[in-house]
């Protein structure tokens, strides 16, 4: 899974064809917005003005790549990318290689995922993710596409297990800071192991980070 801001569509589409071509055909083209400023900054690479001029971003790159994975020769002119009649030779092995967009962004990044996903990776608890597929299912429905189509995936991010929610919790804040980040709050597989039980279970209404600060 690439952040759309780590590399320039066109060559980031180059690469993964070729890694098809290495894993005879096996490969899936991951990619997102991005959401790791620190990484970002540590790197320097360019973050953008917020995530919605990166989701802008991503809605320009995705016709490149799909375009390019399927073999058409994409021209495009954005605000982000240029690029003129771009050849990808040779194509991948698969006939239709995958797209997977990370995020479940309700507005904007489940309707990219209605217009050119094969793929989705959702976010949150059984409950919330049940709630995104419904609106994945609105957008296709808008969009004229099949959501039967689209494979589901869901995120499970840092799985943490300490004998209470407090220890693991700190845990948590303490793999980030090796870092110099900030833990993405209510999205991790933290606390004593009936909390990882009750966050796998449908209707659970415990938001991680709760026991210390609000998500």
């Amino acid at each position: 899974m690439s952040p759309i801001t780590f590399r320039n569509p066109a060559v980031l589409t180059k690469m993964i064809t070729t890694l098809d071509h290495v894993s005879n055909g096996r490969a899936i083209l991951g990619v997102g917005a991005g959401w790791a400023k620190e990484e970002h900054r540590q790197f320097g690479i360019e973050f953008g003005e917020g995530f919605g001029e990166r989701l802008r971003w991503l809605r320009e790159a995705l016709p490149v790549m799909r375009g390019m994975l399927d073999g058409a020769r994409p021209t495009a002119e954005g605000s982000r990318y240029a690029v003129a009649d771009v050849v990808n030779a040779p194509p991948p092995i698969q006939d239709h290689l995958p797209i997977l967009i990370g995020g479940s962004g309700p507005k904007v990044t489940l309707r990219l995922v209605a217009e050119y996903g094969d793929m989705c990776n959702l976010i949150g608890t059984p409950d919330q993710v049940a709630e995104k597929e419904a609106i994945l299912i609105e957008h296709c429905e808008a969009v004229g596409s099949d959501h039967n189509e689209i494979e589901r995936t869901v995120a499970i991010r840092q799985p943490i297990i300490r004998n209470s929610r407090v220890e693991a919790e700190q845990s948590l804040r303490d793999v980030f800071a090796h870092n110099g980040a900030e833990p993405w709050p209510g999205t991790d597989s933290i606390g004593t192991p009936d909390d990882l039980v009750d966050r796998c279970a449908p209707s659970s209404r415990w938001a991680i980070g709760t026991s210390s600060s609000s998500s």
